[in-house]
């Protein structure tokens, strides 16, 4: 278990919160409905030149060549200031596009995420053929991955739709009944790979919940000190200051589980 980060790893933690603190505040969360394209692009750019889609891609494939811990850091910071890009499930898409795409159409689609000329939403399909969007938006074309066999994964290029507002208003999503499929390819893996993304990505989204949850409990501390109640902070009270206190605790629990 890692209860003593490295000072890289602080250094990564504290450079990505601070990164994030500065170029997306809460203002453009909030305003992410709204935000146009160029906008989401230009940020992409910015967040592909600190090396962070590429982050668990090996070295020798162009990547930062980290691990899981680091990339925790990373999606616990996006979560704490709701980066509304879906940055997660292109993290934990790229390293196994790289390692099996050398060529064709999922080598341009890998080399563009990570020169930050584009991102993709990341389309989850469901039984019925339909898939569920996240990251929609006009001009932002979504993956698609589908496992075909043990040793097989086919991926497809879906066209953009249009995202509105779900459960977490900063995120755009979408509900696909018929995906338009632009391009598609079949790759070749080895068995464990499946197993593997899909921990990745289950791993990235608890770590930016996390962070969200973490940032909503310091906001509700802050209040809980400055709101006054018969000339006293109402986190005086014993109901508010354990409930914070329980709460603290979870979250602990659960980063702890993160980085072991």
């Amino acid at each position: 278990m890692d209860l003593h980060p490295t000072e890289d790893k602080r250094m990564l933690q504290d450079a990505a919160r601070r990164y994030l603190a500065e170029r997306h505040p809460l203002a453009a969360a909030r305003a992410a409905a709204a935000r146009p394209l160029q906008a989401r692009l230009a940020q992409w750019r910015e967040i592909a030149g600190q090396g962070w889609p590429a982050l668990l891609v090996p070295a020798s494939q162009d990547g930062l060549g980290l691990g899981m811990r680091e990339a925790w850091i990373v999606a616990e910071a996006a979560g704490r200031h709701l980066l509304s890009l879906p940055l997660a499930a292109n993290m934990a898409v790229l390293p196994t596009l790289c390692a099996a795409g050398a060529a064709g159409p999922v080598a341009q689609w890998t080399a563009a995420m990570m020169a930050g000329d584009t991102y993709f939403a990341d389309a989850a399909p469901r039984p019925d053929g339909s898939a569920f969007v996240e990251g929609a938006g006009e001009g932002v074309r979504a993956l698609a991955l589908h496992r075909t066999g043990a040793d097989a994964l086919r991926i497809e290029l879906h066209a953009p739709v249009a995202g509105e507002a779900g459960l977490d208003p900063t995120m755009p999503v979408a509900r696909v009944r018929e995906p338009v499929v632009l391009d598609s390819a079949d790759l070749s893996v080895a068995p464990e790979t499946w197993t593997r993304l899909r921990a990745r990505l289950l791993l990235l989204r608890s770590a930016e919940l996390l962070g969200a949850a973490s940032a909503a409990l310091d906001a509700a501390a802050a209040y809980a000190r400055d709101r006054r109640q018969f000339d006293r902070a109402i986190g005086a009270n014993q109901a508010i200051k354990h409930r914070l206190a329980d709460d603290w605790m979870a979250l602990d629990d659960a980063r702890l589980a993160g980085v072991a």
